[in-house]
């Protein structure tokens, strides 16, 4: 906004009144006089500035909302892309599960010391990437992480482990078959 020499409305937004345009005049000389034209002038350009600061205002929260909402999506994208790579990752140890045992049953059966060595060396590489097997002989049934195969006598121990559970961190890959009693 540019102010000339004579506009009532200074940089600051302020309406300078001087005491010959603060009496008021009656009949002919109001209109004469040119007063209304410079007031409204300036209210007119008043209302324009405060109109453009509510649309500056207005503009600033749209960018924050829409920053906001695109580090929203930046982050759900992340965990997405984990939870993506570990759904794969335990995929992939649920199926190597099975005949990496069938391979151990084999080299004990076999009584290779090469086989074993191999099969050792397979199932120690698995444990660094994180997974555990589940091998609960004689501690007390948990349906979380076990599944009764057969129930015998009343308690609730387990008497014999007829398969191993594994899980890879905290997830469940599959439950240990086991005999209660």
């Amino acid at each position: 906004m540019s102010t000339n020499k004579n506009s009532p409305v200074k940089k600051d937004g302020h309406i300078e009144i001087n005491s010959k345009q603060s009496q008021p005049l009656s009949g002919e000389n109001a209109d004469v006089a040119g007063v209304g034209e410079p007031v409204a002038d300036a209210a007119h350009q008043l209302s324009e500035v405060d109109s453009l600061r509510l649309e500056n205002h207005a503009l600033r929260e749209q960018a924050a909302r829409a920053l906001a909402d695109y580090q929203n999506l930046e982050r759900r994208q992340r965990e997405e892309k984990v939870q993506t790579i570990e759904y794969a990752k335990q995929q992939v140890f649920a199926d190597l599960l099975q005949p990496l045992e069938h391979l151990d049953l084999a080299a004990k059966s076999l009584k290779d010391q090469g086989l074993d060595m191999v099969v050792k060396q397979f199932w120690a590489t698995l444990q660094e990437k994180g997974l555990t097997m589940i091998s609960p002989q004689g501690q007390k049934f948990d349906a979380q992480t076990m599944e009764a195969i057969e129930k015998v006598g009343e308690g609730e121990t387990v008497q014999q482990v007829m398969s191993p559970g594994f899980k890879l961190g905290a997830h469940l890959l599959r439950p240990a078959k086991v005999k209660v009693g």
